[in-house]
């Protein structure tokens, strides 16, 4: 079901997400990627846990990206809508995913439904702002060119080793909140080795939304991926 919220700037729409099959859903985002690549539409799936810096990173990413790309995201929650009124700040297309606390993922079939509406609008750049969860949402597969996962300086560098399968699938990992590394006693060092024990090939960034710090790095590898995608 598709409805409209009045935001501060605007309107925002929101998808309110049904139960998946996970015995179709893997078939069902493989056949999405495949229409994607062929569209020439990039999509990022961003994951990482509550209170990882995904949203505040988005906002310094996307206009970034915005030069070269029509960006659209499409953000997660249960029920609200407040990371989808921050991101409408620098993004001019947003759609909201509630899903409803019965089922905390966003699937294929999810997917599709809000690349429909940002497609719409020629978009060619979309981020997916997944749930605050590192087990769930690592287990669904939802068509996404590629999963991006942060990991912030206070939430520990042991995370690799508690949530391994989230990193195993990263194709990129991003240490959000540098700037709060001394005073949590966090250690990237650590973190990156704990995440090479389970990823030994994705390039890992260090971030603070707050300086700027490592931003124009992680976009520029971005921009690489996206060159060679539709290359």
């Amino acid at each position: 079901m598709i409805t409209e919220r009045e935001a501060d700037l605007g309107e925002i729409k929101i998808i309110e997400l049904d139960e998946a099959d996970v015995v179709t859903n893997d078939d069902a985002a493989q056949e999405l990627r495949d229409e994607l690549k062929n569209m020439g539409v990039f999509m990022v799936n961003m994951m990482g846990a509550p209170g990882s810096g995904k949203t505040e990173l988005l906002k310094k990413t996307i206009p970034v990206m915005s030069k070269d790309h029509t960006v659209g995201c499409m953000c997660t929650d249960l029920d609200t809508t407040l990371d989808s009124e921050q991101i409408s700040k620098v993004c001019n297309n947003v759609v909201q995913f509630h899903t409803g606390g019965m089922w905390p993922y966003v699937a294929a079939d999810g997917s599709r439904m809000g690349l429909m509406e940002l497609i719409s609008e020629d978009v060619n750049l979309v981020f997916l702002e997944n749930l605050g969860v590192l087990i769930s949402a690592a287990a669904w597969d939802t068509g996404s060119t590629i999963n991006v996962v942060t990991v912030s300086t206070s939430g520990g560098a042991d995370a690799p080793l508690k949530y391994s399968y989230i990193f195993a699938i990263a194709d990129a990992v991003i240490i959000t909140k540098s700037d709060l590394s001394q005073a949590t006693g966090f250690d990237p060092k650590v973190c990156e080795k704990n995440i090479r024990t389970v990823n030994d090939s994705c390039p890992v960034f260090t971030v603070s939304a707050k300086s700027g710090e490592g931003i124009n790095e992680w976009c520029s590898w971005l921009g690489q991926q996206i060159s060679s995608y539709v290359g």
